[in-house]
């Protein structure tokens, strides 16, 4: 058999949000001992070792070693030559068995997908509320600085001037001490990039705020509304329970089954998780009356909050699809009015 191209992807290892680069190849088609070269160093591994995910659109696919490392890949035609192959499916087979496949059967199968859907459209929220609620704030403490490390990979320092960090960090602690968390909370300004005028909590409490919305905001108020936003989210563990809904099934029974390593492998192979998926209404309703509760406990101006919303949503615009602070928090328009209605005491 000839020989097939190697998979080219990220190899990180357990535990470890820093990745690098490397190959996984296979002699022959479906030899049974692949070769995984990184940094100049060849290891044979056995096929039965490696546990890959399914394809899924452009999504990247997974290469999981049985000793913990994961290769993260895009490489998709080469993944298929070396394992998906191997399995002997193709279309002849596939309309074969379907032809002699009994009409009971399917109906049965149907009926499990259709439970399915209904199970993770219904079950999987209530599930991963009750077992987010199991994880210790220590292992939350865990994911939120793997996933941290990834970001600060590409993330610049800061280039406020030091008199301004300072302000916005004593004000950042304000909030904080007028919340109901009782544990430190760090908050890192970074250059924004990609990322423009952002601020996102991760699990645990992170809190990462970019030099442009700093820059933005008109005044101190209208900046506190979105850290005290960010304060709600750690509150209600938010960043924690969307991770948990977005890794499905297979992390809740990790969470459950106090093996973690499958969480700490989801953060570290895909870090963007937690600004690429959007918050819930309800998640994003319950952040923003709690941000208002805090602003004013600390005698700031709730309508201020309402604005600084206008203003990302101005400066923003279309530009920004998919990272500005607005498009990871749906419905702009019914939170801005929502907000000044929560915020004046109306219903």
């Amino acid at each position: 058999m000839a020989a097939t191209l190697p998979i080219t992807g990220d190899l990180f290892e357990e535990n470890s949000a820093k990745s690098r680069p490397a190959e996984l190849s296979s002699e022959e088609d479906y030899s049974d001992t692949l070769k995984l070269r990184c940094d100049g160093t060849t290891t044979h591994i056995g096929r039965d070792q490696v546990s890959v995910s399914d394809p899924l659109a452009n999504v990247p696919r997974r290469l999981v070693f049985s000793d913990g490392r994961v290769l993260v890949t895009r490489d998709h035609q080469a993944v298929a030559e070396i394992f998906d192959q191997g399995s002997g499916a193709n279309l002849t087979s596939i309309v074969a068995w379907a032809e002699i496949f009994r009409p009971r059967i399917m109906v049965i199968l149907i009926l499990l997908f259709l439970a399915s859907i209904i199970s993770l459209r219904f079950a999987l929220p209530v599930a991963v509320d009750v077992a987010a609620r199991m994880v210790p704030a220590s292992m939350e403490a865990r994911l939120g600085g793997v996933a941290f490390e990834s970001f600060d990979l590409i993330l610049k320092d800061s280039e406020l001037d030091a008199q301004r960090s300072d302000e916005v960090r004593a004000l950042f602690d304000e909030i904080v001490g007028a919340s109901d968390i009782d544990f430190p909370v760090d908050m890192h300004i970074r250059q924004g990039g990609f990322l423009k005028a952002n601020a996102f909590a991760l699990p645990g409490g992170p809190v990462i705020v970019t030099d442009e919305l700093i820059k933005l905001a008109p005044n101190d108020d209208a900046l506190a509304g979105v850290l005290a936003h960010e304060i709600g989210h750690i509150e209600e563990r938010h960043g924690l329970r969307r991770m948990m809904r977005a890794a499905g099934w297979v992390i809740l029974v990790s969470v459950i089954s106090e093996e973690a390593s499958g969480l700490f492998e989801e953060v570290a192979a895909f870090p963007t998780l937690l600004i690429d998926q959007a918050y819930s209404r309800s998640f994003e309703t319950d952040a923003d009356d709690r941000a208002i509760e805090i602003i004013v406990a600390i005698g700031r101006d709730p309508a201020a909050f309402a604005e600084m919303l206008n203003l990302i949503t101005k400066d923003c615009g279309q530009a920004c699809d998919g990272v500005d602070w607005l498009s990871s928090h749906p419905a702009p328009g019914d939170r801005i009015e929502h907000i000044r209605e929560y915020g004046s005491g109306g219903e």
